[in-house]
């Protein structure tokens, strides 16, 4: 193309009336062929409109499922037959909106930059008036292009919504399905019907705003409980069980003494072997008030954290009973 526009600068055919007409064919033409989705091989228009007429008129159905003599197995036959119908007409239209919004998309995207990119390219090759008339339209381009991305979604956004999209279907879909095999006494006509109206939500952008909204809102409500659940002052717990504990010391029967020594080696086997061994090894004796008081170094070096402080609870607790 710039072969051609340097062969005919000597004809001044590049005045700002006659360019940018040439210019934006070119562009156009360029970017015909970029699109995401290859062309179906029959039109699909054609079959839901034959699926319509076979599971969306609002009398052929019912008035097969109704019909005199239907048994129990013919009406679960065409309760499946509906649903699954319907199902299959909603898929093809999902995915040919999900192929229009992409091919918008880049089309919008390959049209605008390609656009920009020759009409830049063309400034720097052109000089006089056409030189600033192509910078103006491709600034103008540009700007066209950035508004029309954040109108339409097509960033970051149209991505997400679309996953959210796909993903509630699916959900839905395995609902429908599983449902599809349990009897009419558990599954009618009618609940299946009020599940594809769900199905078809599910994949429009204010279905996929919604689930978003919803998991969110579900998410913080589990985070506001674990928060919750969280000990809110573990320093101030630790201290009332130290305290507690020491005064269950000196309520304890020699009896309910000894006991808890021979539990504080199965509890704190590390600080037992480091730090009571050496202090117990003479003290399983008849003199309670010095093994009480071994006991309450016990208590004050064990109460280090809110764990170590509800295991020795649990032995005082076992020791009482």
């Amino acid at each position: 193309m710039f072969r051609l526009i340097k062969k005919h600068m000597q004809y001044n055919i590049f005045s700002s009336k006659f360019l940018l007409p040439v210019l934006c064919a070119l562009s156009l033409a360029g970017c015909s062929s970029f699109e995401g989705f290859p062309d179906y091989p029959v039109s699909q228009n054609g079959y839901v409109d034959e699926l319509n007429k076979k599971f969306f008129d609002p009398e052929k159905p019912f008035g097969n499922y109704y019909a005199k003599g239907n048994t129990a197995d013919d009406q679960l036959r065409i309760r499946n037959e509906i649903i699954a119908g319907r199902m299959l007409a909603f898929d093809i239209r999902f995915n040919q909106y999900r192929s229009r919004l992409h091919r918008n998309g880049v089309s919008h995207n390959a049209l605008s930059n390609s656009l920009v990119l020759t009409l830049d390219a063309l400034g720097t090759a052109i000089s006089g008036g056409a030189s600033q008339v192509l910078s103006a339209v491709s600034g103008g381009v540009s700007g066209i292009k950035t508004t029309v991305d954040k109108d339409l979604f097509f960033e970051k956004t149209m991505s997400v919504l679309m996953q959210e999209m796909e993903s509630g279907r699916k959900k839905i879909k395995v609902r429908i399905l599983k449902n599809l095999q349990k009897p009419l006494e558990e599954y009618s006509l009618q609940q299946g019907l009020s599940d594809l109206e769900d199905y078809y939500f599910a994949g429009t952008i204010p279905g996929a705003l919604s689930n978003i909204s919803a998991q969110s809102g579900q998410e913080a409500q589990e985070a506001d409980k674990a928060l919750n659940d969280l000990p809110t002052n573990t320093l101030e717990k630790t201290e009332n069980l130290r305290n507690k504990h020491l005064d269950a010391v000196t309520q304890m029967t020699m009896s309910e003494m000894q006991s808890l020594q021979d539990k504080l080696s199965e509890a704190f086997p590390e600080k037992y072997r480091s730090l009571f061994a050496p202090i117990f090894a003479s003290e399983k004796s008849n003199d309670a008030d010095r093994l009480r008081e071994f006991l309450k170094i016990t208590v004050l070096y064990t109460h280090d954290n809110i764990i170590n402080a509800n295991k020795y609870d649990k032995l005082i607790s076992e020791v009482q009973k």
